[in-house]
């Protein structure tokens, strides 16, 4: 069956049509010159989680590949877009965007590449989903491919790989003593043993062995244990001994405990303190570097006096709207029109009706007009 889907067309004026704006465009975004070769794959090699050999086809296609297609059809200027948003998410880092951002720009480039297909209507919806993320006041969405401060997420993405959480939590104290308890008990040593005694397929020649992921929430966890195999019986009974020992994996014979942490999601910062600490927020906790690396996608301000003041702007946009709506019916028109819409809101405008054409659009665009 077909996908019908009918997108949202982006206004292309003259000027976008060619690939060389395209290229100018997206060079300027990506901070770099236009000799872009050395000083991109020198950017590219310095990224944590980023494989070169992965990244570096698809920045250099961004430049040369995309602009070329422009040139022959313009109109697949959406679809370019939203692969120079996706080429842009694993620039700045690997952990604000869904996973493998690189996997989503390597799809978009084949598109580009394609013919009529289902996959050419699937790549025009997640196009749609990128729609005018260049301009903030017709962006949809919450979140937003571009970050403030993407380089604090790259210096923690390598605090996350080498596991040292130590530079924004205090705990380390904490964390020592049972680390030390662990790595002198007995008990624990025995237990392993028996393990890999019972399973020595899966407990040989592997370098590190992980404890099963506890999913977001803590919620659904598929299937659960499984005894009908011995990889299954090995992984639930390994998962018990990670459990009595607050352990996220076994390197040959070191057990590793779990960490207290702090990891940027595309969906948020998680804070994870593992059972064994007496969390003590002010002392454990490096608040400011916390906020600092969380507020580095973007976050507007918050609180009761910012929120009811903008759920208050929606409101009067909304209104402003509907009565544009109402002084039409009533056969208002120009300065007639908006001073009825003025007076019904109880705005004071001096005849400077700018505010109320500005809350009409406003209200428009959030009724879908």
């Amino acid at each position: 069956m077909k996908l019908q889907r009918k997108v949202k067309r982006r206004n292309v004026k003259a000027t976008d049509t060619t690939g060389d704006e395209f290229e100018s465009r997206w060079l300027q975004r990506l901070g770099l010159p236009s000799a872009w070769r050395e000083p991109a794959r020198k950017h590219l090699e310095q990224l944590c989680f980023s494989v070169l050999q992965d990244t570096w086809p698809l920045i250099e296609s961004l430049f040369t590949v995309v602009p070329e297609i422009l040139n022959r059809e313009p109109e697949r200027m959406d679809l370019a877009e939203a692969y120079g948003w996706c080429c842009y998410a694993f620039w700045q880092c690997e952990s604000a965007f869904p996973s493998f951002p690189e996997r989503f720009a390597s799809f978009l480039l084949q598109q580009l590449q394609a013919g009529e297909c289902r996959n050419l209507e699937i790549s025009s919806l997640l196009a749609s989903l990128f729609m005018d993320a260049d301009d903030l006041e017709n962006w949809g969405g919450i979140n937003h491919p571009q970050l403030a401060r993407p380089e604090l997420i790259r210096a923690h993405e390598h605090v996350v790989k080498h596991g040292e959480y130590e530079k924004i939590l205090n705990a380390q104290i904490k964390y020592d003593e049972f680390e030390r308890h662990i790595r002198d008990s007995t008990d624990l040593k025995k237990e392993w043993a028996e393990i890999k005694r019972l399973f020595p397929d899966q407990t040989t020649g592997r370098d590190m062995i992980h404890r099963s992921l506890v999913p977001e929430r803590n919620w659904v966890r598929g299937p659960g244990a499984d005894f009908g195999s011995d990889a299954s019986a090995f992984q639930a009974v390994f998962d018990v001994f990670s459990w009595k020992y607050y352990l996220w994996a076994m390197k040959g014979d070191e057990p590793l405990l779990m960490k207290p942490s702090v990891v940027f999601t595309p969906f948020g910062t998680q804070i994870f303190i593992p059972g064994y600490i007496s969390f003590d927020p002010k002392r454990d906790l490096k608040l400011g570097i916390v906020s600092e690396l969380h507020r580095a996608r973007g976050i507007r301000r918050q609180g009761e006096g910012f929120s009811v003041g903008r759920i208050d702007r929606t409101d009067r946009a909304k209104r402003a709207a509907e009565l544009n709506e109402q002084a039409k019916a009533k056969g208002l028109e120009g300065d007639g029109r908006l001073r009825f819409i003025a007076n019904e809101l109880r705005i004071t405008t001096r005849e400077d009706y700018r505010e109320i054409r500005r809350l009409i659009e406003e209200g428009n665009k959030l009724m879908g007009k």
